[in-house]
């Protein structure tokens, strides 16, 4: 069984990122909680717990490598919270976004040039969607919070292909 809970991390301080905790520490968390979800944290083993720490990654200074031919994409360069609820879909964008930069390239000396300007369109908006899921994670541990989340239109309404079709190829 797999179960799934969502709070701010009780062990997983520092370099640990997974550790083994407690059943009883998580009926705690979650005393008061629906009387199903209560009966399936009773009945948790008590071995095989675990506290995962989730984490998001501060924006590299660059996400293309020495020499310009090899770039880093998804969350190899901009990891984010599940509460961002935008990694796979950052990772397509940038996928998309390079194959239409690379596209309209004569020769493949200006490799270079297409991917500092992958990464100059994709910067500002990745880092926009990786703090997103920091305030929707700081929202939805707030105890009185009733609304979740937050999506802005900016982060759904976005044409990737578009954008990367008219962004300039030039040295950034």
């Amino acid at each position: 069984m797999n179960i799934v809970l969502n709070q701010p991390a009780i062990h997983t301080k520092g370099q640990n990122f997974v550790v083994q905790i407690d059943p009883a520490e998580i009926a705690e968390v979650y005393s008061g909680w629906h009387p199903t979800l209560m009966k399936i944290i009773q009945a948790l083993p008590k071995e095989n717990v675990l506290e995962w720490k989730l984490c998001d990654l501060e924006s590299l200074d660059s996400w293309v490598f020495p020499g310009g031919k090899i770039a880093l994409l998804g969350d190899a360069c901009h990891a984010m919270l599940p509460s961002a609820a935008q990694g796979a879909g950052m990772g397509i964008e940038d996928g998309v976004c390079v194959a239409e930069l690379l596209a309209r390239l004569t020769d493949s000396s200006q490799i270079p040039v297409a991917l500092k300007a992958y990464q100059s369109l994709r910067l500002p908006r990745c880092s926009l969607v990786v703090d997103s899921g920091r305030q929707n994670a700081k929202k939805w541990h707030e105890k009185d919070n009733v609304k979740g989340g937050t999506v802005t239109d900016d982060i759904w309404d976005y044409d990737i292909k578009g954008e990367s079709r008219k962004y300039p190829l030039e040295a950034h």
